[in-house]
Protein backbone atom coordinates (compact mmCIF):
# COMPACT_ATOMS: atom_id res chain seq x y z
CA UNK A 1 0.00 0.00 0.00
CA UNK A 2 1.38 3.38 -1.00
CA UNK A 3 1.30 6.27 1.46
CA UNK A 4 -0.25 9.19 -0.40
CA UNK A 5 -0.12 11.67 2.48
CA UNK A 6 1.79 14.89 1.91
CA UNK A 7 4.61 14.70 4.46
CA UNK A 8 4.97 18.50 4.46
CA UNK A 9 1.38 19.10 5.61
CA UNK A 10 1.11 17.72 9.14
CA UNK A 11 -2.39 17.66 10.57
CA UNK A 12 -2.92 19.04 14.07
CA UNK A 13 -4.63 15.70 14.73
CA UNK A 14 -1.41 13.76 14.04
CA UNK A 15 -0.55 13.31 17.75
CA UNK A 16 -3.98 11.75 18.29
CA UNK A 17 -3.62 9.47 15.28
CA UNK A 18 -0.18 8.39 16.44
CA UNK A 19 -1.46 7.69 19.98
CA UNK A 20 -4.17 5.40 18.59
CA UNK A 21 -1.75 3.65 16.19
CA UNK A 22 0.74 3.12 19.03
CA UNK A 23 -1.92 1.69 21.33
CA UNK A 24 -3.27 -0.64 18.65
CA UNK A 25 0.27 -1.84 17.86
CA UNK A 26 0.77 -2.37 21.61
CA UNK A 27 -2.21 -4.75 21.60
CA UNK A 28 -0.60 -6.84 18.85
CA UNK A 29 -2.44 -9.99 17.91
CA UNK A 30 -4.14 -10.20 21.30
CA UNK A 31 -7.32 -8.27 20.47
CA UNK A 32 -10.09 -9.53 22.75
CA UNK A 33 -12.99 -11.39 21.21
CA UNK A 34 -15.47 -10.01 23.74
CA UNK A 35 -17.28 -6.94 22.41
CA UNK A 36 -17.26 -5.30 25.84
CA UNK A 37 -13.52 -5.75 26.34
CA UNK A 38 -12.73 -4.76 22.74
CA UNK A 39 -14.78 -1.57 23.17
CA UNK A 40 -12.91 -0.82 26.39
CA UNK A 41 -9.60 -1.10 24.52
CA UNK A 42 -10.87 1.17 21.75
CA UNK A 43 -12.12 3.80 24.20
CA UNK A 44 -8.79 3.67 26.00
CA UNK A 45 -7.10 4.40 22.67
CA UNK A 46 -9.52 7.25 21.97
CA UNK A 47 -8.80 8.80 25.36
CA UNK A 48 -5.06 8.48 24.73
CA UNK A 49 -5.58 10.26 21.42
CA UNK A 50 -7.55 13.07 23.02
CA UNK A 51 -4.91 13.43 25.73
CA UNK A 52 -2.26 13.72 23.01
CA UNK A 53 -4.20 16.59 21.42
CA UNK A 54 -4.39 18.69 24.59
CA UNK A 55 -2.06 21.68 24.34
CA UNK A 56 1.04 21.51 26.48
CA UNK A 57 0.89 23.53 29.66
CA UNK A 58 1.78 27.15 29.01
CA UNK A 59 1.07 27.02 25.24
CA UNK A 60 -2.66 27.74 25.26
Amino acid sequence: MTDTRDSTAISPREPAYEAVRTYIRFLGEDMPTSTVVRNAFIWHAVNAALDAMEPAEGTA
